[in-house]
């Protein structure tokens, strides 16, 4: 179909759309279930959606604030799949979060207004505790990360050969 219809016609955006919609959420397609390539085809999904929405409305919309909403919790968990499974360093990890982060407070500014009992107000309150969790976590990683550091220079500059207990400072 995408041979015979552009890829920004209204059947192909609405299916795309729907599908966003459907991974992540209705039975058998919970977020956890989902394969690393589903995953990344939501994200290309919200990425085509998002870059269609900056052209026709530009600017903070419900529609920014969903589709960021829906793509950020793809990418984190692509994040923790990496890291999980070694395929990224503790410091490239916590970039990453970092990054969500971001994400999540331009989806907090653009949802967190709207009416608690609608769904995308509801969306925005997820997204401020998730902000919190999450820089909670980052917080006491990056804590470790520092000591571990830490330790690993400290036992470098003590295998020296030239160590002194006076060439360092505890």
């Amino acid at each position: 179909m995408r041979y015979v219809l552009h890829e920004n016609h209204y059947l192909i955006t609405d299916v795309k759309r729907r599908l966003i919609d459907l991974y992540g959420h209705k039975p058998g397609y919970e977020l956890e279930k989902l394969s690393k390539d589903k995953l990344e085809q939501k994200i290309d999904y919200c990425d085509h959606l998002l870059n269609l929405a900056a052209r026709l409305s530009p600017g903070q919309s419900e529609m920014r604030g969903y589709l960021l909403w829906e793509k950020h919790g793809c990418i984190l968990r692509l994040t923790q799949w990496d890291w999980i499974r070694m395929k990224c360093t503790t410091n490239q990890y916590i970039n990453s979060l970092r990054a969500v982060c971001e994400s999540l407070r331009e989806i907090i500014a653009i949802l967190g207004p709207i009416r608690v009992d609608s769904v995308e107000g509801g969306n925005g309150l997820k997204a401020k505790n998730a902000l919190e969790e999450l820089e909670e976590q980052l917080h006491r990683l990056e804590k470790q990360t520092k000591y571990r550091d830490t330790v690993f220079i400290l036992r470098d500059v003590r295998n020296n050969s030239k160590f002194n207990r006076r060439s360092i400072a505890l």
